[in-house]
Order: structure tokens, then C-alpha cells, then sequence
């Protein structure tokens, strides 16, 4: 709206330079089966998710089952899920600014202590 990446093209170049690679571990113990495989289905969906991300992913995983065990779920519901699967990079306006690779960061170190 101010018109600051138009004058500062690079500012947003690199969004995803933090990377995080500890694992986001298996669901809440205290989440129900729906909730479960809810949670399964967005870790095996989004290949980017990290321990940090496991707050976004438990109310994520706690609206889409919500969805498929309620058909007649609020749409303020439905509208909270899209806002989660966005804050995720789940959509594909959000995902173009997710910069995922497969492969493991290289560590700067390594070339000096390997």
C-alpha cells in the first residue's frame, strides 16, 4: 500500500532464509482420532512444517475435523481453517511465498570443522 516493495524490489526476495529443520512431531496426545489423522493429513500435504509451526498446525488440524465431522461447521469456522491453511503457506497465493526445499541446508561451519 505504501508502495515500499516497489521501491525495494529484494526486500521480500528471501522471505524463507530462516530455516528451521527439527522435525514437527507427532500430534497432541490429547487430540481425538478425527483430530488425528486431520493432523496426519496436513503433515503429509505441507512437507515445510517444522516444530515451530506445531501451534498453527493443532488449530488447523482441530478445524478440519471439525469440518468432516460436522457437515453444517459455521462458516466463521470455515473462514478461521482458510486463515490457517494460509498463515501455513497452504494456498497457492501463500505458497509463492514459501521458499521449500527437500534438500538439507548446508551448515557455513561444516567447511571450516569437517
Amino acid at each position: 500500500m505504501t508502495g515500499a516493495a516497489a521501491r525495494n524490489p529484494g526486500r521480500y526476495r528471501d522471505r524463507g532464509d530462516l530455516v528451521e529443520t527439527t522435525s514437527i512431531g507427532p500430534p497432541p496426545s490429547r487430540f481425538s482420532p478425527s483430530e488425528r489423522a486431520a493432523w496426519a493429513e496436513i503433515v503429509d500435504e505441507i512437507p515445510w512444517l517444522t516444530r515451530t509451526d506445531r501451534k498453527v498446525v493443532e488449530v488447523t488440524a482441530r478445524l478440519s475435523a471439525r469440518m468432516i465431522d460436522d457437515p453444517d461447521v459455521s462458516i466463521a469456522a470455515l473462514a478461521q481453517l482458510r486463515m490457517c491453511l494460509g498463515a501455513l503457506g497452504a494456498t497457492p497465493a501463500d505458497r509463492s511465498r514459501i521458499h521449500h526445499s527437500d534438500d538439507q541446508p548446508s551448515d557455513p561451519a561444516d567447511q571450516y570443522f569437517n
